[in-house]
């Protein structure tokens, strides 16, 4: 399950007008099967706080992957900072780390649109070594559209990407 943390107005939007859609596994094959999930009215300075409960006992981890708005990937945050807890009463903060630059978006100056070979998946270390807590607290902060006030994606991931989980 996924919840929003503090949302200060934050209207969830898109396709898939719920939390669930960033984790359920299901993402855009073609233009006519569009699955986002859009976040609007975010503050440039706060952005948007999901917290990801990954159940009792989730399998060990140690990167998050975000698959940005197939369609069109404008809407991608500048910044991402993801935390970790196994009971959400104490965090491993992590720092605010570039999410995605204008350049990865970009192809030949113009937006990315129709990416259905999902080659923009980002993927970002929460941890050297492979952790299972059960929660993951993601922020994502700005974009390149709209004064960052709208951020959208289509899927998050979570992977044991250390050489143990290969």
């Amino acid at each position: 399950s996924a919840e929003l943390v503090d949302d200060y107005g934050i209207t969830i939007g898109g396709t898939v007008p719920s939390l669930e859609g960033l984790f359920d596994n299901s993402w855009s094959t073609d233009v006519n099967n569009k699955l986002y999930v859009e976040f609007s009215k975010v503050s440039q300075s706060r952005g948007v706080t999901i917290v990801f409960d990954l159940g009792e006992n989730p399998r060990q981890y140690t990167h998050l992957g975000l698959l940005p708005r197939i369609e069109w990937v404008a809407q991608s945050p500048k910044y991402v900072k993801i935390d970790y807890s196994d009971d959400k009463s104490v965090w491993t903060e992590g720092s605010q780390m570039t999410a995605f630059e204008e350049s990865e978006l970009k192809n030949s100056g113009s937006w990315i649109t129709d990416d259905y070979e999902c080659t923009t998946i980002k993927w970002f270390e929460i941890s050297t070594t492979p952790i299972q807590s059960r929660f993951v607290r993601v922020t994502v902060i700005d974009s390149f559209w709209n004064s960052g006030s709208y951020i959208s994606f289509d899927e998050f991931f979570i992977s044991d990407k250390s050489d143990s989980g290969n």
